[in-house]
């Protein structure tokens, strides 16, 4: 399963589309609960469960809960299916060549 999203290119006037885990390594900055819930089509309440128990990856600045991109990244890529991430990993070869 890959999730697509469509992302404005400002350099060149063009839409994009970026898988999720593209889209959450191209994040610079650590992610709120809102953030993270609306890239992974989820609700607040879903997410904050997955923190409670301890299944997703995040820290905490002091009551406040972030998510760094790049470790959530990495934690899809292994709850995703070994095909999906291939077949990802493959169409960025063929993109490059």
């Amino acid at each position: 399963m890959q999730l697509f999203g469509l992302f404005a290119d400002r350099t060149l006037g063009t839409f994009v589309q970026m898988t999720l885990i593209e889209q959450l390594r191209s994040k610079k900055k650590a992610l709120t609960v809102e953030e993270l819930a609306g890239l992974l089509c989820v609700a607040v309440r879903t997410l904050y469960k997955e923190v409670e128990d301890d299944h997703i990856p995040f820290f905490r600045v002091r009551t406040s809960i972030r998510f760094d991109p790049h470790q959530v990244a990495d934690w899809l890529e292994m709850k995703m299916p070994a095909h999906s991430v291939r077949t990802q990993r493959q169409s960025e070869s063929a993109a490059r060549a």
